[in-house]
């Protein structure tokens, strides 16, 4: 069947899907009556498989298109959410949260590798020539910082009276970050990797000028502890922030502005899942991160929380089912 007549035999249907649509996007289906909903369901199962014909047979990108639209349009109207309740908040980080980590981790591997490899050149670079240090910190960072360790001074001590301040300002600040890398991936990724980069080159200088005066376990043991989640939560918003970039440059069958919503809705799924991880971030740097303990304590304690993160991360999915089981 040429497109023509194709188009000229269905446009009925679909006029009267859009129209059934427009009517229930407005009112609800309060105003429906059976045969309305029955006629709805009918048309949607129509135009889903005239919708399938088109894409494997008359491969009309416009009819294509218009289509997909229409049957999300409808598809949206049809399978309404339950009301929202805290059930769905506890099934959303037990399960739907970790899911969606796993489905879209080569998103966040990439994320990561752009933080390392910046990492690692900005700790080669500072490495090699101290003064370059100030390249990537500025100097109110670096000058307090290199004083302090020649003094054998290692970590920020706080009054106890401090640690919810703290932890509070370092909340706020990492879900800043989080959101700038998931935010800027509308500017094709550019700025989401340039969140990566920034960072990874702040933690890399850090690494080397602790280095370079030989206090290789203080410096990490003042990172990992909240280090672990805080990072991982950074990889993860930058893995959204590049869902949205890979929506410019590869929408499939749908226009581009169709895939920024496909795909936005799954990056910002993921962005709310590392709330509670930035969160637990703030925590632990603002009350267990300055305590006067041993270094080696530590990073017991940054093992068991990455310990914690990847059966989080792994084995959330067998719970599942099991449970269906």
């Amino acid at each position: 069947m040429k497109i023509d007549q194709f188009i000229e035999k269905k446009k009925t249907s679909w006029n009267r899907l859009s129209e059934l649509i427009k009517l229930a996007e407005q009112r609800g289906f309060k105003k429906f009556s059976r045969d309305n909903l029955l006629e709805l369901g009918r048309l949607y199962r129509q135009v889903s498989s005239d919708l399938s014909y088109t894409k494997s047979c008359l491969k009309d990108k416009q009819i294509v298109n218009y289509l997909n639209q229409l049957v999300a349009r409808a598809h949206g109207q049809i399978y309404l959410p339950e009301p929202f309740n805290k059930g769905h908040i506890l099934y959303f980080y037990s399960y739907t949260f970790p899911d969606l980590f796993r489905q879209n981790f080569y998103y966040i591997l990439l994320s990561c590798m752009i933080f390392v490899l910046s990492y690692v050149f900005s700790y080669i670079t500072v490495k090699s020539d101290r003064a370059t240090g100030k390249m990537f910190l500025s100097d109110e960072i670096v000058i307090p910082i290199e004083e302090g360790l020649k003094e054998h001074q290692v970590g920020a001590k706080f009054p106890a009276s401090m640690g919810p301040v703290l932890s509070s300002k370092i909340m706020t600040n990492n879900i800043s970050v989080g959101f700038k890398a998931f935010a800027f991936g509308i500017t094709a990724g550019v700025g989401t990797v340039y969140v990566l980069i920034f960072n990874g080159f702040m933690l890399g200088s850090l690494a080397a000028i602790f280095n370079n005066y030989h206090y290789d376990i203080q410096f990490w043991a003042l990172i990992l502890p909240h280090g672990i989640t805080e990072l991982l939560a950074i990889f993860i918003s930058g893995g959204a922030g590049l869902i949205l970039a890979d929506s410019l440059f590869n929408p499939g069958d749908l226009k581009r502005i169709d895939a920024m919503k496909v795909n936005g809705v799954r990056a910002i799924r993921l962005i709310l899942g590392v709330i509670p991880m930035f969160v637990i971030a703030g925590i632990i740097e603002g009350f267990i991160t300055p305590l006067d303990i041993s270094p080696y304590i530590k990073l017991v304690f940054s093992a068991f929380t990455g310990i914690l993160l990847f059966l989080y991360f792994s084995q959330a999915k067998w719970k599942m089912v099991k449970s269906e089981g």
